[in-house]
């Protein structure tokens, strides 16, 4: 038996919505339960949550750049649970969102037991990644190899990108001309495996967070 637990579940389909309640109820019985169907009735549910609810998120609800609200979400409400529902299931796609502060993930293609089994890890307090070994191995295993085959022009591009320096900036940090950073920019999204900066940045930071380094 679990705590009880505040859950906001959105996601654009009611059905799903409601089979997700299901599940979270009969893990714990005693869990208060609100769906939303969009982002920003999601944030309007966290603004009157407790501090520790738990978040069951669609990533189709928060538009193309769905890892920066991620990522802005957990800072507003560091203290909230997320578990992404997604349509991807894979060790890169994880990598990214333990990076962005994500507890679980249920992909499209998990079935019930998978389900079931990646709520009560959340519920208990542990990563739920079901279908990888755990979330560390993921978030290990990925992000240095992708990491350690850029050159060291290419890590010096992406540090600049983890600063939030556009290509403009950055060519001239590193005296060289805009269109090769974009040269620069386009390898290193390919060599990691992501397609938006912002991707790659996380990837970067959660490089230096299994490292043990600050990414300050």
């Amino acid at each position: 038996m679990h705590d009880a637990r505040d859950v906001i579940i959105t996601h654009r389909f009611p059905l799903t919505r409601l089979a997700l309640g299901e599940i979270v109820r009969s893990i714990a019985p005693t869990s208060r339960v609100q769906e939303t169907d969009c982002a920003s009735a999601l944030l309007r549910a966290l603004a009157a949550a407790p501090r520790e609810a738990l978040i069951l998120v669609d990533l189709g609800c928060l538009g193309q750049d769905h890892l920066g609200q991620l990522a802005a979400l957990k800072k507003r409400h560091p203290d909230a649970c997320l578990v992404t529902l997604s349509r991807r299931r894979c060790a890169p796609q994880t990598a990214i969102l333990v990076a962005a502060g994500v507890s679980g993930n249920i992909g499209s293609v998990d079935t019930l037991a998978d389900t079931h089994a990646t709520l009560r890890q959340v519920l208990a307090g542990r990563p739920g990644f079901i279908g990888h070994l755990n979330a560390q191995t993921a978030a290990e295993k990925w992000p240095q190899a992708g990491l350690a085959e850029l050159s060291r022009q290419e890590l010096r591009v992406l540090q600049a990108i983890a600063r939030g320096q556009m290509n403009k900036e950055i060519a001239a940090e590193l005296l060289i001309s805009e269109k090769t950073t974009k040269v620069h920019v386009s390898a290193i999204l390919r060599k990691l495996g992501v397609s938006t900066r912002t991707q790659a940045a996380l990837t970067y930071c959660s490089g230096l967070r299994l490292q043990g380094h600050s990414t300050h």
